[in-house]
């Protein structure tokens, strides 16, 4: 009797693109709905370290999950002729998030980053609901800020795009959740 189950590689690839999307999916929806929220009750100078220390750590690690799980997806796609487009479509969405990531969060992120910078140089002064001021609150250049921004402005703002990049996670992983069971 021949055996109704894909080839183990097919398997064990459909196990690496589900879980690493959906590590990729929780990760990124923590960051926006229980962390940033948390560090939003913290003061200016501190909201700015914690901001920092999870973006430093996650732009190592959410890159490489993200390519990982797109890459299984499009192997997948490779080896199953008949549903190629859709495994396509899974690990395109997965791929996104890099480009949505440049295209709609490097201005905040460049912004919180050289706040960071002069925080750590101490030349950052915040007023004490987070305000930013001194030279380069407004400016080019790599200078920051607009006069209304403020730390928890900015860091508000980065939670609401980085849900973005969990739907497109989260759709990456529904669609090849359904792609594996069907």
């Amino acid at each position: 009797m021949a055996s109704s189950l894909p080839p183990l590689s097919i398997r064990l690839t459909q196990v690496l693109g589900l879980t690493t999307t959906s590590i990729l999916v929780g990760t990124s929806l923590e960051m926006s709905y229980l962390f940033v929220p948390r560090i939003l009750q913290s003061p200016p100078d501190l909201l700015l370290r914690q901001w920092a220390r999870m973006y430093h750590l996650m732009k190592k690690v959410a890159p490489s999950m993200a390519s990982v799980a797109g890459l299984a997806w499009l192997y997948l796609a490779y080896r199953t002729p008949a549903k190629a487009s859709q495994y396509i479509a899974a690990g395109v969405l997965n791929l996104a998030i890099m480009p949505y990531t440049v295209i709609f969060m490097l201005g905040t992120n460049s912004k919180l980053l050289a706040l960071e910078k002069r925080q750590n140089l101490g030349t950052l002064e915040l007023g004490e609901d987070g305000a930013i001021s001194g030279a380069g609150a407004l400016g080019t250049q790599g200078e920051v800020g607009v006069k209304s921004e403020t730390v928890h402005s900015l860091v508000d703002w980065w939670g609401v795009l980085n849900m973005g990049r969990s739907a497109l996670a989260l759709a990456s992983a529904a669609l090849g959740t359904w792609m594996v069971v069907n």
